[in-house]
Parts: C-alpha cells; structure tokens; sequence
C-alpha cells in the first residue's frame, strides 16, 4: 500500500498553504462515501464479518486506543517501524500491535489499513493527514 513498486518514491505534493481542515479530511478517506453511508443506516451490530458497520466500529476501536496510548499515529508508527523504512510489512504490523497489547482485530485492523492489499503500508497511507503534515514543512 504505499505508493508503487519497490524503490519508487510516493508521488505525492503538498504546499505550506494545505490547511490541517483538508489533512484531517484526509485521514477520513479509509472509508468510502458508500461503506460510511450504509454503517450510518446500521440500528444494530452486524455479525457479518466485513461489513461497512464492522469496518467502522473496528476503526473507531483502533483510534480510541491510538489516542488513548500513543497520543496520535505518528508517534504509533515510530514505535510500529522499527527498522525506520517508512513502509510497514503485514508481519511488523502484527508483531508490534501484540508487542503493544492493542485487543482488537489486528487482522481485520490490516485489511482496513492496506486497502490496495500490497502487503506493505507507508506512512502516508497510514496516517494521511500527519504525512501531508510533514511535507508542508519541506
């Protein structure tokens, strides 16, 4: 998941103008328009496994824990990339999330994160909105 083949930079811009609005809405993008519309319509807790409600609450548990734990995603990928690639393999995702006691659905939590499922997640596609952050400063 995180921007193309091996070696290959992400092509990805931003300037000093791009408003933390815009970065916070980014962060949001995990989830299309559809799966947030149809988790809104949901009264009860589907117990279909991979449902939009699933994918929802399954994050809601994950930023409350974030935000509970580790403050913000940044400061959680520090700890997650322990070799400081910048890129997140499914095998680190799990080793650190267990290493961190997180007690929600670790693979479930991947599927969400890895959304173009290339086994590898960068920090832009893991905390957007901080990533777009950091190239404001460039």
């Amino acid at each position: 998941g995180g921007g193309g083949g091996a070696g290959r930079k992400p092509e990805h811009t931003a300037s000093a103008s791009f408003s933390a609005k815009a970065a916070s809405r980014a962060s949001m993008k995990w989830f299309s328009a559809k799966q947030v519309a149809v988790a809104n319509t949901k009264t009860t807790v589907s117990p279909f496994k991979g449902s939009a409600f699933a994918e929802v609450e399954e994050f809601l548990v994950f930023t409350k824990w974030v935000n509970e734990k580790h403050k913000d995603l940044a400061r959680l990928w520090n700890i997650l990339d322990r070799d400081k690639s910048m890129i997140l393999t499914h095998r680190e995702f799990v080793h650190g999330m267990k290493e961190l006691s997180y007690r929600g659905n670790i693979d479930h939590l991947w599927k969400l994160i890895d959304r173009d499922t290339s086994g590898n997640v960068s920090f832009l596609e893991f905390a957007p909105a901080a990533a777009l952050k950091l190239t404001a400063f460039k």
